[in-house]
């Protein structure tokens, strides 16, 4: 009897997690659709999804999860590690329809925004030691675990951030970056978790919970002419 090989290709890895606290969405019910069809990702781990032998297009899979707004995830592969390409997914969740719920809701209309993103202003993650810029390596004094893709880098003088994506983790203290740094870098400057919200024809929705003691957040708004910064205090707003 012949001997029969198989090959794999691994084309996508899809990581879902909770955009307001970073954790993988230990969630089972999933759909992901591509073209109005549904596309079978296979389920590694907690949150965390491959595509196999489907072709590296650039396009877009809409993923429906239960208790999380739906999100329709562009995949651009000249964005993404060609060995590891690696999305990852921030998902909003759902308010309870009963009982007590710890989601703060910001909502309105901005023309022309693209983007809304919160960063906790008094919540670092880790402090930068240095930069080397040739490299793309950050170094840190001090970090906390760090299994995210994206963070903030927070211009606290600025009162701004700029966002990093890491490409791995070289030790517990060194960041391999994914692009090099656009707006510089100062000893100690913080790296922060993102808290990411939705856009949609001019309208935003951003959801963050309530951590029990300081609420107050760093929100962004992007549009074609560039980002702007509002620190609010959610303690202060309605939720819902």
């Amino acid at each position: 009897m012949a001997e029969r090989t198989f090959s794999y290709r691994l084309d996508l890895i899809v990581r879902l997690v909770d955009t307001t606290t970073g954790i993988p969405v230990p969630q089972r019910q999933v759909v992901f659709k591509e073209h109005g069809r549904v596309v079978a990702l296979l389920e590694r781990d907690i949150g965390l999804y491959v595509l196999l032998n489907h072709g590296r297009e650039n396009t877009t899979l809409h993923i429906d999860v239960r208790g999380f707004e739906p999100v329709d995830a562009v995949v651009d592969y000249g964005q993404l590690d060609p060995q590891f390409p690696q999305l990852e997914i921030a998902l909003i969740p759902l308010p309870r329809e009963r009982g007590f719920d710890d989601l703060y809701t910001l909502t309105g209309e901005k023309k022309g925004i693209t983007a809304i993103a919160a960063i906790r202003t008094d919540d670092a993650a880790a402090l930068v030691a240095n930069y080397v810029e040739r490299r793309q390596v950050l170094k840190l004094f001090t970090a906390r675990d760090m299994s995210e893709g994206t963070y903030a880098l927070v211009h606290k003088e600025r009162q701004q951030f700029e966002e990093i994506t890491v490409v791995r983790r070289l030790d517990r203290l060194s960041l391999k970056l994914l692009r090099p740094l656009a707006d510089g870098w100062r000893p100690e400057e913080p790296l922060t978790r993102i808290v990411r919200g939705r856009v949609t024809d001019d309208t935003y929705l951003l959801r963050v919970r309530d951590m029990g003691t300081s609420n107050t957040y760093l929100v962004r708004y992007e549009t074609a002419d560039g980002a702007t910064y509002e620190q609010i205090d959610f303690g202060r707003l309605d939720s819902g």
